[in-house]
């Protein structure tokens, strides 16, 4: 194994999935069999990335919130697609997800800041075409501008994921706090929404929710099923039903 520090590791059909180094001496993205045999190591751009694999072997990486990039099954580089860029929007969070056929579906979260202490929280998402990256399609999920100064800290993140049928559920939330050791509703902010849409872009349902237990994320069961819980992910039973430690509540998604 290489004697790097290892970010981003991912386990897929007993392969391991990683990429190591530091900002002097570059990233690497390796691929391992699970009985820790290198079978390919390739230059990355960046270290702390997401790994996902598609049904027939190919690898996307989504790194530095700005690009997403593809590696055939023995490692060879694909495409990149980067995002468009805007110096007044400060870049948070973003999340991939793959449908059957290797499409990309990306949510992404910018923030921009305004002359009189207001904050807009705005959570893209956007699919990509397996083939060559180039964008089908992009809507915004949330639009929310919000009085930034009653709060220490804030932050904002989206997740999808993709169902059986191939439509995509995305969940995207804004939390603020004030750094004090009450926790009263009026010393937090949360915004959530909740949306599907299908595989064209078109919006199916959406919901709001404004309840600080309301943001935890989505996660898929191994038949398919999706599920909104309120805090940390958990493990599934023998029957595909979410269970474990830490979490308050589950939402089965329809």
């Amino acid at each position: 194994m290489p004697s790097e520090s290892i970010h981003s590791l991912t386990v897929i059909e007993d392969n391991v999935y990683f990429t190591d180094g530091s900002s002097s001496d570059g990233y690497n993205l390796l691929k391992y069999s699970h009985k820790g045999v290198e079978l390919w190591n390739f230059s990355v751009p960046y270290s702390h990335v997401e790994i996902r694999l598609a049904q027939d072997g190919s690898v996307y990486l989504s790194g530095g919130y700005r690009t997403i990039t593809k590696y055939s099954s023995a490692g060879s580089l694909l495409w990149t697609e980067e995002f468009d860029s805007d110096p007044e929007f400060v870049f948070g969070h973003s999340q991939i997800d793959l449908d059957d056929s290797g499409n990309i579906y990306l949510s992404r979260n910018v923030e921009e800041s305004h002359d009189n202490w207001t904050k807009t929280f705005r959570s893209h998402l956007a699919k990509y075409s397996s083939s060559n990256g180039v964008e089908q399609w992009k809507l915004d999920v949330m639009d929310l501008t919000i009085d930034a100064s009653a709060y220490d800290h804030m932050h904002s993140w989206s997740h999808p994921i993709i169902d059986a049928s191939g439509n995509v559920f995305v969940h995207s939330s804004v939390h603020g706090y004030k750094s004090v050791s009450s926790t009263e509703d009026e010393n937090h902010f949360d915004q959530t929404v909740l949306a599907k849409y299908s595989s064209d872009g078109t919006k199916l349902w959406e919901e709001a929710n404004n309840d600080r237990w309301f943001h935890g994320g989505l996660t898929a069961g191994k038949n398919g099923e999706v599920y909104l819980f309120d805090e940390q992910h958990s493990n599934f039973d023998s029957m595909g039903y979410p269970m474990g430690p830490g979490t308050s509540f589950y939402l089965k998604l329809r």
